[in-house]
């Protein structure tokens, strides 16, 4: 029994007083302390050993502790924001019981759960960018998104709240199945994907690639791979302009990219050959994206221009683009919007070279445009 001030209830002694004059003899508790001669540590004694002892550990830190034991959870996630961490609560029955606890008013206090449950099935555990970027550049303000009530959002962040916000802010949670740029942009707009987008790890089948090289008239490809995008045209550069075979690489997202030098297949060669994969990639091959990515340079100099094209495949009808166009009120892509929807529901497009380029163009419009929604992507960012 633990009655300190931490304990959720008070032990009471007055019915186990009556317990044992109805006759029960004997009671048995479940212990991992059974065995030890001494009496167990308050939870409190726990909790203030935790705040002093994890400043003192670098790196890293991976704890356990029964599911169950809500007030051992608590005393490590705040030992944990004590010592400038982010803790983070692995194990589904784990999160489950925080959010229980927290219905039935327990665990207040205890800091947010920042990643979102599904963050396991895509490799994102742990991931908090924002914070994470403040955590290592300590100092930083963000004076701008302040005033828009980013230090105002209760996420655990290193900012200072602004009581004179001139925006409207929140947190949301993801619905959508799937991580990629297109799910994701498409949630913005209130599409709800409920079947993500197929991958490909492995590369894409011997079908889809013989397709692919007939439809295209070519002899051959390169890659079929899983790769970042600069890397593979460091790697496999010299072999395209050599043989002239365009580069084929796909990533985590549900993509099909071809990679090609600009003096080797021009451009409109390359956009055919992306149409022509567009087409290919449905029904059970589809992918949310087929993307052009060209580069020019000569061997160990090799980068990629602004030229890039994305063919994605068209979005529900009903979402809000299509919903102000069809009220007359203009809808402004800026960066690969055009591109991620479609088309779909954007009354005008602004194509951008790199991130500056797109917030140039955004203030831009913002100083011209005097009724609409502008709809920016950072294309370096997504």
């Amino acid at each position: 029994f633990d009655d300190d001030s931490l304990s959720m209830t008070k032990t009471d002694f007055t019915a186990l007083k009556r317990l044992a004059d109805d006759g029960v003899s004997m009671l048995v508790c479940d212990s991992t302390n059974a065995l030890v001669e001494q009496k167990s540590p308050s939870e409190s004694d726990v909790r203030e050993n935790l705040i002093k002892l994890i400043p003192q550990i670098e790196g890293g830190l991976i704890t356990t502790c029964f599911a169950s034991n809500l007030m051992r959870l608590e005393s490590l996630a705040l030992a944990a924001c004590a010592a400038n961490r982010t803790p983070i609560m692995v194990g589904r029955t784990l999160v489950e019981n925080i959010k229980i606890a927290q219905d039935c008013g327990y665990l207040t206090d205890i800091p947010k759960i920042y990643a979102l449950e599904d963050a396991k099935d895509y490799g994102d555990e742990g991931a908090f960018t924002l914070k994470h970027v403040l955590e290592q550049n300590p100092g930083v303000n963000l004076p701008n998104l302040r005033r828009l009530g980013l230090g105002n959002i209760d996420s655990g962040l290193s900012l200072k709240e602004n009581s004179e916000c001139i925006g409207c802010y929140g947190k949301a949670k993801e619905i959508s199945k799937g991580k990629d740029t297109t799910i994701g942009h498409w949630e913005m707009v209130g599409i709800h994907t409920k079947i993500p987008f197929r991958t490909y790890p492995d590369g894409f089948s011997d079908e889809i690639m013989n397709e692919f090289m007939k439809q295209c008239k070519i002899g051959g490809y390169l890659g079929n791979c899983v790769a970042s995008g600069t890397k593979i045209i460091e790697e496999l550069g010299d072999e395209h302009v050599k043989t002239g075979y365009p580069i084929i690489y796909t990533s985590a997202d549900s993509v099909f990219q071809i990679a090609a030098h600009e003096e080797v297949i021009p451009l409109e060669k390359l956009y055919e050959m992306c149409r022509i994969a567009r087409k290919i990639l449905v029904g059970d091959n589809s992918v949310s994206r087929v993307i052009a990515r060209p580069f020019i340079g000569t061997s160990g100099n090799y980068v990629r221009t602004s030229n890039r094209h994305d063919y994605s495949v068209k979005p529900e009808k009903e979402n809000l683009l299509n919903y102000l166009t069809e009220s007359g009120i203009p809808v402004i892509g800026i960066g690969k919007i055009h591109d991620i929807f479609a088309g779909e529901g954007i009354s005008e497009t602004i194509y951008t070279k790199d991130n500056m380029d797109g917030v140039d163009k955004t203030l831009d419009i913002m100083h011209s445009l005097k009724k609409g929604l502008i709809f920016t992507n950072l294309v370096e960012f997504d």
